[in-house]
């Protein structure tokens, strides 16, 4: 699927985080190696440490660890499939939307069914147009004004008596419409809390630490096996940052219910795929 910023520019989103993350991570375990020789030359009369107990404390930590990315990755999944049932439910009004338009006298039909098919055009762009600023801000314009242009239609079309009948389920409908459009915004601009995100890498750098600390009296520092298991922390981490932005990185909402309905409304209208 093709996308505003593209593939190249998704992956590296989710491979610098990723990246990042194993850096500091495994700086963490050199601090940690360290604090551990400091404090053997600080106290040379002291034995080295019991390696049961040492064990027991970086597997603790390393259990919480595992249970702070289950939560906090279970947080992401369900904004991930709030916004997901949310392109349905959107797309779903505007095609009702869009056929009950179809019900008016001319030229109110035409005319109303040429802006609701502009209106589901500029939504899915302001999806597909990531975080470029100016982007969004002209599609946002252009869908204003598609938006105010639909009521002014549909304000002159209910003053024909023989719509009278039309009037509450077709506004009904509209209002649902518009109101999704806020609802996928608001969803869109839903994030975990920062202060789960920033408990979740500060807990993931200790138990780093810990496990640097606890390997320095150790022969076999076990460098490969440790760097592999932060390794999959940091993509891990990574994963649910990806899940917890959805105008970048590779993993997006499926935007087909939206091109469907856009090839349905105007099927001459050239789609293009968004997140």
């Amino acid at each position: 699927m093709t996308v505003s910023q593209g593939i190249g520019y998704d992956f590296m989103f989710f491979l610098l985080i990723a990246a990042g993350l194993l850096m500091a991570f495994l700086a963490a375990r050199t601090i940690g190696r360290r604090h551990h020789r400091w404090m053997q030359k600080r106290h040379p009369e002291r034995t080295e440490p019991a390696t049961d107990s040492t064990s027991y404390l970086v597997s603790s930590a390393l259990a919480l660890l595992g249970l702070l990315i289950g939560f906090t990755f279970s947080m992401a999944v369900e904004r991930f499939n709030e916004r997901r049932i949310a392109v349905t439910l959107e797309a779903n009004a505007i095609s009702t939307v869009y056929a009950r338009a179809g019900l008016f006298k001319e030229p109110f039909a035409s005319q109303l069914q040429a802006n609701i098919a502009r209106y589901a055009t500029d939504r899915r762009d302001f999806v597909a147009a990531g975080e470029d600023i100016e982007k969004l801000d002209l599609v946002a314009k252009d869908a204003g004004e598609a938006q105010a242009e639909i009521w002014a239609i549909m304000k002159a079309a209910l003053g024909d008596k023989d719509a009278a009948a039309l009037t509450t389920a077709t506004l009904t409908s509209m209002n649902e419409m518009f109101d999704l459009a806020s609802t996928r915004q608001a969803l869109i601009e839903a994030h975990i809390p920062f202060m789960v995100m920033a408990v979740l890498i500060g807990f993931a750098l200790a138990t780093a630490y810990l496990l640097g600390y606890g390997s320095a009296h150790e022969r076999q520092k076990h460098n490969a096996a440790t760097t592999m298991v932060f390794a999959l922390v940091a993509i891990a981490i990574a994963l649910i940052v990806d899940l917890d932005r959805p105008r970048l990185g590779f993993i997006k909402v499926d935007q087909d219910p939206m091109e469907r309905v856009i090839v349905s409304v105007n099927p001459t209208k050239v789609t293009a795929d968004g997140p």
